[in-house]
């Protein structure tokens, strides 16, 4: 055998040995969790904004589905998600109407009358017309956004460890810097106020 030969055989052979290899490998897919979210978030970019960070930083990957209170937190009764962020459940009942908030202002700019937006949607709508903010920062307006992790007892197949690893993230001081960091023309949506007991 020519030593051509030999050298021939062996490429053959380590080629065989490193597609075998590679054929018992396990394909290994990025965990994720999905997270049921308020379409207020969701329209503002925040998510653009703070998603990169914590999937590089933690490698799992955050599936949004953006939809009202209502309806997020109808997925996640039917187990439809791991994780919730929504407003305060208490006096959401105009949020059943399935009109989010930019639905609602743009409504409110076709026949010119009054609207109750969040922060973050008014700074980033584009469509205001005539419109002004005619009063903000009273305490009865406050809008606080929540964080919900789903029952492993009542949903035996969510990912309840993934997600208290979004949540630590969130509340951390990074994350709320993160949340502070984003601003609309030099205008923060958002004011994050976790407790420094997180």
């Amino acid at each position: 055998m020519t030593r051509l030969m030999m050298l021939r055989e062996l490429i053959i052979a380590a080629s065989f040995f490193a597609a075998s290899f590679f054929a018992a490998s396990p394909a290994t897919a990025t965990p994720f969790i999905i997270v049921q979210s308020t379409t207020s978030i969701q329209n503002s970019g925040l998510y653009e904004h703070l998603l990169p960070l914590f999937e590089a930083e933690q490698d799992i990957k955050v599936r949004i589905v953006a939809v009202g209170t209502g309806q997020a937190l109808r997925n996640a009764e039917k187990c439809d998600a791991d994780m919730v962020i929504v407003h305060s459940t208490i006096d959401e009942g105009y949020l059943e109407t399935g009109l989010g908030m930019g639905a609602t202002l743009n409504f409110a700019v076709q026949s010119d009358t009054y609207t109750l937006s969040d922060r973050a949607t008014w700074l980033t709508f584009r469509n205001k017309a005539n419109h002004e903010i005619l009063f903000e920062g009273d305490p009865a307006l406050f809008n606080q956004y929540g964080i919900v992790i789903v029952s492993k007892d009542h949903c035996p197949t969510v990912k309840d460890a993934l997600s208290r690893r979004f949540a630590k993230w969130l509340l951390s001081d990074k994350g709320q810097a993160a949340i502070t960091a984003f601003q609309h023309k030099n205008r923060p949506l958002f004011f994050p106020n976790a407790s420094p007991a997180h």
